[in-house]
């Protein structure tokens, strides 16, 4: 079977997707979901004018440097209410306090020349004078100055992460939030090889790594995964899998059984319990055989056997379909320079390979891992990214701009291993290792 591109396969196979239905919660249970709609404020934020430091409300044209003047009495603190400020007159407020009616600023603390008595408390002091005066509005938190009443706060397509959330709470302190129905995702490792974790394998078993890898990929990708045990490599067990699966999930997520080998049997499987292949083989590496499907209301993946494989296909054709389930965007690529030249053997695939990004003086820069073999674990625990070495390339050069997918925040350092990685650059880069098609500062 002639593979596909893998933009245009993953295109075909996402215009079959829908935003899932709208459910609502209290604001505070939204940490991690996916707004349905704009959220606009129920009411101002903030609601009053608002103290933003411990100073003393005053009126500016009132005041001179050295002039005292009487404060009013009680001092305010945040939650209590408070009544106008007399003319004449300044009044300790605390940090976060309504700001009496008729006061224009508040003067800190720190720009109190003196006070009287000046062994008291400064919200006790019944005379204050300032060392200077300040401008109209200073130091205050104006009513409505972050949203006012129906302002937008924030938009259908947002993730809720722990900055949003205090914002979508104030925003919504009583109504509830429409939210998306978090995706369904049900993972089938498949392979008479396989035993779950928590039991040691014999000789001839694999403990299954993938299978949980994939399932909190998909959580942290906002779905609920549920982790079957394995199917055993028989046609049967695989489709009634499939067919059981699909049930009630939006996506079924098999390992294993996609290539060419005999007991690769999930293609004909989802055939044979009357589901549609929408693609199988696509032009990237690690991952070539990933198959994607349709069985009744279910996307069906299915990702190859090996690690790297399988959680490459993952990144770049699964996450994309969960961000068109949940109404949101799905991840792009940024460019980084490669901090080192790395060469290949040119194929016709483009190759998608374990590495690092980071910030360097305000340049982002990349790096590819030493070992790329697919079936391996330890570069996948010491990468977070995945940096492309475009297809019919001999050698990417260093200094060249490459499309790097973020898999962990950005790191403010270089991988403990680059130095590994140039030295393998160096000797891949000896006399009859082949020419450098790519020059440093070209377009990938």
């Amino acid at each position: 079977m002639e593979s596909m591109d893998l933009d245009a396969a993953v295109a075909a196979w996402c215009s079959y997707a829908r935003p899932l239905r709208a459910q609502t919660l209290a604001a505070d249970r939204c940490l991690g979901r996916v707004l349905a709609g704009d959220v606009g404020a129920a009411g101002a934020l903030p609601a009053v004018d608002r103290s933003a430091v411990d100073g003393f409300a005053v009126r500016v044209d009132e005041i001179m440097p050295g002039r005292a003047l009487p404060a009013q009495r009680p001092p305010l603190f945040a939650g209590e209410t408070a009544a106008a400020l007399a003319a004449g007159h300044v009044r300790f407020v605390a940090t976060g306090a309504l700001v009496p009616a008729g006061a224009d600023a508040v003067i800190p603390i720190e720009l109190v020349e003196r006070r009287q008595p000046d062994d008291q408390p400064f919200h006790e002091a019944t005379q204050v004078a300032f060392a200077r005066t300040v401008a109209v509005d200073a130091n205050l938190r104006r009513a409505a100055s972050d949203l006012g009443a129906g302002d937008v706060a924030l938009r259908a397509g947002d993730v809720v992460d722990a900055d949003r959330l205090a914002l979508l709470i104030a925003a919504s302190p009583v109504d509830p939030v429409a939210v998306r129905r978090r995706p369904r995702v049900r993972v089938l490792p498949t392979g008479d090889e396989l035993v779950a974790a928590g039991r040691a394998p014999d000789r001839h078993q694999i403990t299954d790594a993938v299978g949980p890898a994939v399932a909190a990929r998909a959580l942290v990708a906002g779905a609920v995964p549920d982790l079957w045990p394995a199917v055993p490599d028989k046609l049967a067990a695989v489709a009634d899998a499939l067919d059981r699966a699909s049930r009630g999930a939006d996506l079924v997520v098999t390992i294993g059984g996609v290539s060419v080998g005999p007991r690769d049997l999930v293609p004909q499987a989802l055939v044979a319990c009357g589901g549609d292949v929408v693609f199988h083989r696509l032009r990237l590496r690690p991952g070539t055989p990933v198959l994607g499907g349709r069985l009744g209301g279910a996307f069906v993946l299915g990702l190859p056997g090996s690690p790297a494989a399988a959680l490459t296909a993952w990144d770049l054709v699964a996450r994309p379909l969960l961000a068109c389930l949940l109404g949101t965007t799905a991840p792009t690529p940024i460019a980084a320079q490669l901090a080192h030249d790395h060469a290949k053997r040119p194929v016709r695939d483009d190759r998608y390979l374990r590495g690092a990004v980071w910030l360097d003086d305000g340049i982002v820069r990349a790096a590819i891992y030493p070992d790329q073999n697919a079936g391996r674990l330890v570069p996948l625990a010491r990468t977070g990214a995945l940096v492309l070495h475009p297809a019919r390339e001999a050698v990417v050069a260093a200094g060249t701009r490459v499309r790097v997918w973020p898999l962990s925040p950005i790191a403010d350092a270089p991988p403990p291993w680059l130095g590994d990685a140039r030295r393998l650059a160096a000797a891949a880069g000896a006399p009859g290792a082949g020419p450098r098609l790519s020059p440093p500062g070209s377009a990938t």
